[in-house]
This record gives structure tokens, sequence and C-alpha cells, in this order.
């Protein structure tokens, strides 16, 4: 069996305050996430939770998923309270980028992503949430046939310049100098 996915709290206050998921997500799960809410959303989230470590307003912590539940949770902080809210679409996230790493083996770094997610949320989370997978890297493939190669010339010929019109004036007499390039201008 797969490890657990854990996630971690982004805010620094809060860099102690992570869960563990189980790292089997179907898509009926994925469905039933989306359309629960209130007191089912947590028996839901208490479902799927394996382990967690959630810091409480007055320096505790939750350790036993059985207590999330919105008494539970009364001591927590709004803002860890919106992330919780958001962990299980952050979990399906990393579940679905490890599936794209295995399956995808010949691309290197492929699979990691990054999601984004609302920081506050209603206290009694529910309704749609939205993720946002974004892959860190980009796989580009190798070409078919090798590029073309020109050997480069070991120096240019200078152009001769020939005037044929004969200017309107006599030339100064002596010898006209070489120009080479056309310098500065």
């Amino acid at each position: 069996m797969a490890d657990p996915i854990r996630i971690y709290c982004d805010d620094p206050e809060y860099s102690e305050t992570w869960i563990d998921f189980t790292p089997r997500w179907t898509q009926g799960d994925m469905t039933k996430m989306l359309a629960v809410q209130g007191d089912e959303f947590y028996a839901f989230l208490r479902g799927k939770c394996v382990a967690c470590h959630i810091q409480t307003a007055d320096g505790g912590a939750i350790t036993d998923p059985a207590q999330i539940s919105d008494e539970g949770l009364s001591d927590v902080d709004v803002l860890v309270i919106g992330w919780l809210g958001a962990t299980m679409p952050r979990a399906i996230a990393k579940r679905r980028a490890l599936g794209n790493a295995s399956a995808r083996l010949s691309l290197p770094n492929n699979g990691t992503a990054t999601t984004t997610t609302p920081t506050v949320a209603p206290a009694t989370p529910g309704g749609v949430r939205a993720v946002a997978c974004v892959a860190d890297d980009t796989a580009t493939l190798v070409a078919a046939t090798a590029p073309t190669v020109t050997d480069m010339p070991v120096a240019k010929f200078v152009p001769v310049s020939v005037i044929a019109v004969l200017p309107f004036v006599e030339p100064v007499g002596g010898a006209m100098p070489v120009t080479v390039g056309g310098g500065p201008r």
C-alpha cells in the first residue's frame, strides 16, 4: 500500500499543522467530496484522514482525526479552517500527479504539481472547491532527425565595387583607397 498523502499548512504561523490522507481516491470519492457540506463534509474528511496535527489557537493540537468536527475545531484559527477545507482537493491533485509520473517514466521530473487554493473559507466548509494543478516543468521531446549542420567558411570574400556610370566630375588624380566594411555611420 502507498504511503499516506501529507498536506502541510502553507502559513508560517501554522507550519506544524498537517494532515495525512489515505492514498486511495476514487472518482466516486471526488464526486462525494464536492457534494458534501457541513457535518457531512467533516465526516467524509475524517473517513479519508489517517493522521493529523492541527494547531489550535491556545497552543494545543488536534491529533485524533475523530476530533475533526464543528465542535472539535472550535478553538482553531479560521485561516486553518480555510486550509483544512482545501486539503482534500490538494491530496487528490498530489495523487493524480503521482499517477502521471508512473505512467510516463520516460519524462524526467514529470508528475510534480502545485495547487492553488483559497486561503479563507467559511467556518463550515462546503459547496464547490476549485483546484488548479500546474506542472513544475515542461518536457521537450527529442527530434526524430539530426539538426542541419553548415560548415562555416574560414574567411569571407570582400566584394569588388564597380561603378557602372562615370561621375559627372573629373576624379581627383591618384590612387583611391581600398574600403572594406561599412564602419560606424
